[in-house]
């Protein structure tokens, strides 16, 4: 529990990084850091060539359920059984902006391409997408589904 397991050949690493289980793990985009997000409502970045720890971030009120770099690794998503998503500033480590138009968890956020936008889904059922650089909801989409992963 609370575990990141990174593939090495011929082996593998297990990293204590979380003092609950992780529900997230994704890599920068130049592939030098890990990111991981839990249970323990922190976001962990490593850098991936020595597993060495590198800070956390903390701020959610329940479990972080997706955690992901903007594409130029400025900023980081967040989302979270509180039903909020935030961005993160990477270079001080401060919550950037905070939306809290999901009405249930969110179960997942992403960046888009150009990293202007963030997508988000959740157990509401809907899906989000916003403009970072203004923090105005451009798309909403409501699905007939239970819950968005």
């Amino acid at each position: 529990m609370g575990e990141v397991y990174v593939l090495r050949k011929p082996t593998f690493k297990s990293v204590k990084a979380h003092s609950g289980p992780v529900r997230s793990v994704s890599f920068s985009p130049d592939d030098q850091f890990i990111l991981s997000g839990g249970n323990d409502k922190s976001v962990k970045v490593w850098r991936r060539s020595s597993l060495k720890f590198q800070y956390s971030i903390y701020g959610h009120k329940n479990w972080i359920n997706a955690a992901r770099f903007s594409p130029d690794m400025r900023l980081i998503g967040t989302c979270s059984e509180d039903h909020s998503v935030k961005i993160w500033d990477a270079e001080i480590k401060k919550q950037a902006m905070r939306f809290t138009d999901h009405l249930d968890a969110v179960t997942d956020a992403h960046f888009s391409p150009d990293g202007t936008c963030i997508a988000s889904c959740g157990a509401d059922a809907n899906i989000n997408i916003r403009d970072i650089r203004s923090g105005k909801l451009i798309q909403h989409y409501e699905s007939n589904e239970m819950s968005l992963n």
